[in-house]
């Protein structure tokens, strides 16, 4: 199941599980990176359209000792701009100037899950670089990211704050929220989290 998902998504196909019949089949789907499926789980097979169906379960966080007041993190999230971890550095120079606004490139695996986090200023300081834009263009952008910093959906923006600071050097750089199965869900901008938590 994980090689066909894998296929299915370098062809933008996505594969669909047929006969899921109990929860733990769905949390081992989605482990594989298969997103849709079908089957005695979700309805009878007597069900029409407008009847209730059962709710997908998700998998419970590992960790829930998170006890700082506030608003949670998710409340400063964005969606990602996510690439193929073998997507080229071409590919993330065409993403940051045809947004100016945009932060950082999110390299992620075949699962949804990333590998890889591409800030803009460093990047783009070395790919316009003499020799630069020769050196990176066609060859993985991989090769200029850095280790995401993640933090879960579930954590205080607080504690976010807390995570970001925890590196010096990379203070502003944005975090990578991820659901309990580590997949990226959206990102959040540091100095979002720095403004609205000084006003409170």
């Amino acid at each position: 199941m994980d090689g066909l998902a894998r296929i299915g998504r370098s062809s933008g196909v996505y594969a669909m599980a047929d006969g899921v019949a109990r929860s733990e089949e769905i949390v081992r789907l989605r482990a594989c990176g298969v997103r849709l499926g079908c089957g005695a789980y979700f309805a009878d097979p007597a069900w029409r359209p407008g009847e209730k169906v059962t709710p997908v379960p998700e998998p419970a966080a590992t960790s829930l000792d998170d006890t700082d007041a506030g608003p949670r993190v998710t409340e400063f999230m964005v969606p990602p701009l996510d690439f193929d971890s073998e997507s080229t550095g071409e590919h993330v120079l065409e993403a940051f100037t045809g947004d100016t606004a945009l932060n950082s490139v999110v390299l992620i695996d075949h699962r949804e899950r990333p590998t890889g986090v591409i800030d803009r200023t460093r990047f783009l300081l070395s790919v316009t670089g003499r020799y630069g834009h020769a050196l990176h263009a066609k060859r993985p952008a991989l090769r200029l990211a850095e280790s995401p910093r993640t933090v879960p959906a579930w954590m205080s923006a607080i504690s976010a704050l807390r995570v970001a600071g925890q590196d010096r050097e990379r203070v502003y750089d944005d975090l990578i929220v991820t659901n309990p199965y580590g997949q990226c869900v959206g990102v959040v901008h540091v100095s979002d989290l720095i403004q609205s938590l000084s006003r409170q």
